[in-house]
């Protein structure tokens, strides 16, 4: 719960050669928010950090997350980039 960002992290730093996929849901990360406060210290570029909003923390019984009603916000502030716009070749 909350891990998938701190495994991929740690992974991108430690092999720097190789691409890292991250997929991540909007309650895992809620469930350790420290760790984006530490991709942006680090910036790896070989780490891709995707994070599905479903509006729900599955593991903990599935109850409704706040993402939802922020999304608007935190897409204005950091860059969000919709899936339906994304190709192979931007993750590449």
């Amino acid at each position: 719960m909350g891990l998938a960002s701190s495994i991929g992290l740690g992974l991108a730093l430690h092999l720097p050669h190789e691409k890292v996929v991250v997929l991540d849901g909007d309650g895992s990360v809620l469930m350790n928010l420290g760790t984006l406060a530490t991709l942006a210290r680090y910036r790896p570029r070989n780490l891709v950090h995707f994070i599905f909003d479903n509006g729900s923390l599955l593991s903990t019984g599935g109850f409704d997350s706040h993402t939802p009603r922020r999304a608007s916000s935190i897409s204005r502030r950091w860059r969000v980039v919709p899936a339906s716009s994304m190709s192979r070749r931007s993750i590449r």
